[in-house]
């Protein structure tokens, strides 16, 4: 329930009398009519996530690594690593053919 109804206030649909001289979002970018999506920040995966999502085990996936034929790990700390989700997505949809861009 929000706010506005639980004070009793009525919701006015813009048909209404009273709502002919109140401004609208029609229009509004941010509205139904324009669809805005904000891109979804990046996630951490840590190796058992990775093992399950890829079906790979673990000596295949960091002898993948080693041949520059899926993404390197990332130190998160002194004793632990992830991989990045988007990285791990881009390698699912091109495994066969995917290189690590050397940095």
């Amino acid at each position: 329930m929000l706010g506005s109804e639980r004070s009793g206030a009525k919701r006015l649909p813009l048909s209404h009398p009273e709502m002919a001289d109140k401004p609208t979002t029609k229009g509004h970018p941010m509205t139904q009519d324009h669809i805005f999506t904000m891109p979804t920040p990046d996630r951490f995966l840590r190796i058992d996530t990775v093992l399950h999502r890829t079906g790979l085990s673990r000596a295949t996936l960091y002898r993948k690594v080693q041949q520059g034929t899926f993404p390197r790990q990332i130190k998160l700390a002194e004793r632990c690593v992830g991989w990045r989700e988007s990285a791990i997505a881009d390698w699912q949809r091109n495994p066969f053919f995917y290189t690590v861009e050397p940095e």
